[in-house]
């Protein structure tokens, strides 16, 4: 059982607390197969670690009301309890990946840039140099054909309003790793895209906040205390009576 500790220690959010719970569960269960190794451990025993392990997950699931269906019934053969126990662990370890991937993607900060017209001209004639690099190396059409859908993606974002540096990332990672694997002629290559890189510290750059995250609005402007209170004596000079 858990101690009270690693029970306050989880976190706030549900799905985050159900991804902690099931690593320390697994491990729990990983270290108790490998102690019992050496004393060859029963089917049975081996039976009821997991349906424990089984058991402490779907309590958690139905104390938070967290929307993940699964039989709570398990049959008493080896073999039938071997494939609930592993469409159980399958579905759960997709749940806890799915809302993960959902975390990330609401959390995301995604950075992009105002370019200058000036910048995008020099941008682009990096671009039109590379091609011309990519055209005469000794690249094999399958390389030649990813790196120029590379250059076309990051191509097409330099045109829009807010540019994203993704694609030029992508495109000096895939070089760099192909000169780390032998290719020859392509540090050019990573020279241009890297002089590319280095425009946008030029540039203003665009943080769209993530999902759900809303942006502060200006506080309201000080009211002027003086100029009331002025008004009102203003006022009371002006009454007859």
């Amino acid at each position: 059982m858990f101690d009270d500790d690693f029970l306050q220690s989880l976190p706030d959010d549900a799905d985050e607390a159900l991804a902690t719970l099931f690593q320390k569960l697994s491990s729990d269960l990983a270290r108790w197969r490998q102690d019992e190794a050496e004393n060859q451990y029963s089917t049975f025993n081996l039976i009821e670690e997991q349906h424990g392990l089984l058991i402490r997950v779907f309590a958690f699931i139905d104390a938070h009301q967290i929307d993940l269906d699964l039989d709570r019934e398990a049959p008493t053969g080896g073999e039938a309890f071997d494939i609930y126990y592993r469409h159980s662990i399958s579905a759960i370890e997709y749940y806890i990946a799915r809302t993960s991937f959902e975390r990330s993607a609401r959390r995301k900060v995604v950075a992009s840039y105002v370019l200058s017209p000036a910048l995008r001209l020099e941008i682009q004639r990096h671009l039109e140099q590379i091609r011309v690099i990519i055209a005469e190396a000794d690249l094999t059409e399958n390389k030649r054909d990813a790196l120029s859908k590379k250059l076309n993606a990051f191509s097409e974002e330099v045109d829009r309003d807010r540019t994203r540096i993704d694609a030029l990332a992508s495109a000096i990672v895939w070089t760099r790793k192909e000169i780390i694997a032998g290719a020859q002629g392509l540090e050019p290559i990573v020279e241009k895209l890297t002089k590319m890189l280095d425009s946008f510290a030029k540039a203003t750059e665009f943080l769209r906040l993530p999902s759900g995250e809303k942006k502060q609005l200006p506080a309201p402007p000080k009211r002027i205390e003086g100029l009331k209170r002025n008004f009102a004596r203003d006022l009371d000079d002006e009454v007859p009576f």
